[in-house]
């Protein structure tokens, strides 16, 4: 564990006691604008996701994001809904990642 500070925007930076579990991109070769998404856990057991969109583009910034998600692996799935509250595949791999399952279970 170690003592790990991520940037956000329109917000306080956050600070915390942690290790990296899973990273994932969606950049490739010739991308110029891509999605970084990292998700830690502290030494208490919360999960912190940070999600960054990234930028080549000299007229625009890259986007950053941090969200406090508790222990709870739900709430993990839930910090990576999509704005409209999908769960798209970059999420998806950044969970198997990190070993969660994000199944539905229907009866």
């Amino acid at each position: 564990m170690k003592l790990c500070k991520l940037h956000r925007d329109k917000d306080k930076d956050v600070m915390f006691v942690g290790e990296l579990r899973g990273k994932v991109s969606s950049n490739t070769d010739g991308s110029t604008r891509w999605t970084e998404i990292r998700i830690f856990k502290t030494q208490l057991g919360n999960w912190i996701t940070s999600i960054v969109g990234r930028t080549l583009h000299e007229d625009e910034h890259d986007r950053r994001k941090v969200v406090l998600c508790g222990s709870d692996d739900d709430a993990l799935v839930d910090a990576l809904r999509g704005e409209s509250g999908d769960l798209g595949w970059l999420a998806k791999k950044a969970l198997d990642e990190v070993d969660v399952d994000y199944t539905e279970f229907v009866l």
